[in-house]
């Protein structure tokens, strides 16, 4: 991105509301169309440390692999019409997922291609500013493969946060926030919060502040605003929290951002078995650092 992009994230998008009006419009034509496929699971509640992780079962994620996944293609270079939610300023689109396994997910991708490794800017988190601001929810990225990426095409995601999306540890990192900690000593996995004042969602320059902690974050762990490392990141209106990352999976247990706010989804019922006898928190400091 240059410098035009850079002073794009001063505007403020429109607000959201119509954004999930939108969306939900857009989510009943593309399950008419069959452009929208959503991934049905089984979930089973592990454990741990007084925490009642979800493990979604999705024995379709092989179906997704091989229609949705491939190398070669970037389904978001020309989005299908039917999975197009909004234009989200000069520079990202908000898009339907076309395989959701939690209803109304949404994601945020650069307009021109920009690689998922390449460090996110000041223009990326005004594109999701909107979204956090008006309605809420979870912001997550996954910084490169390694990190749960299956596109390389810049691509950030929102989820709501209603009853039916069980996020454990999300409230341990908003707790920690809000008391001022950089770390949650329950994990044990290197990781980095920060605190967000209610001030960043009604300033204009509220994605300057997002990117500035972003920054301090790569810079805290050591992630340097470079390519080398990966790394997941999740957003609230209420905090940023970032996770280096070593390793995809574990075991054959692929991990993304969401499995640090506490959710998992495996490919395989055996691999249920997998997170019990390593345990949730074990699986997050198998692959982070």
């Amino acid at each position: 991105m240059n410098d035009a992009v850079d002073d794009a994230a001063h505007a403020r998008p429109p607000r959201s509301d119509d954004i999930i009006a939108l969306a939900e419009g857009k989510r009943k034509c593309a399950l008419a169309s069959g452009a929208l496929q959503p991934i049905r699971t089984t979930t089973e509640w592990l454990a741990q440390d007084g925490l009642e992780f979800p493990v979604r079962w999705v024995d379709s994620l092989a179906r997704k692999a091989r229609t949705g996944n491939s190398p070669s293609i970037d389904p978001f270079a020309e989005p299908e019409t039917d999975l197009l939610v909004a234009e989200a300023g000069d520079h990202h689109r908000i898009l339907l997922n076309k395989f959701p396994v939690i209803d109304d997910h949404l994601l945020i991708v650069s307009r021109a291609f920009v690689e998922q490794s390449a460090p996110l800017e000041a223009a990326d988190f005004n594109a999701i500013l909107p979204l956090l601001r008006d309605v809420g929810g979870l912001a997550f990225y996954n910084g490169d493969r390694i990190a749960g990426a299956s596109q390389r095409h810049r691509h950030l995601q929102w989820i709501p946060r209603g009853e039916d999306v069980a996020l454990p540890l999300l409230r341990a990192l908003e707790s920690a926030a809000g008391t001022g900690h950089r770390r949650c000593a329950a994990w044990p996995y290197r990781h980095w919060i920060a605190a967000l004042p209610r001030a960043i969602w009604a300033s204009a320059d509220g994605a300057h502040a997002l990117h500035d902690c972003y920054q301090a974050g790569c810079r805290a762990l050591a992630l340097a605003g470079t390519n080398a490392s990966a790394y997941n990141l999740l957003l609230t209106r209420s905090a940023l929290l970032m996770v280096p990352r070593s390793r995809e999976s574990v075991e054959d247990v692929s991990i993304n951002a969401l499995g640090f706010a506490g959710s998992f989804f495996v490919g395989a019922r055996a691999r249920i078995e997998t997170i019990r006898r390593v345990t949730p928190l074990g699986v997050l400091a198998a692959v982070g650092r």
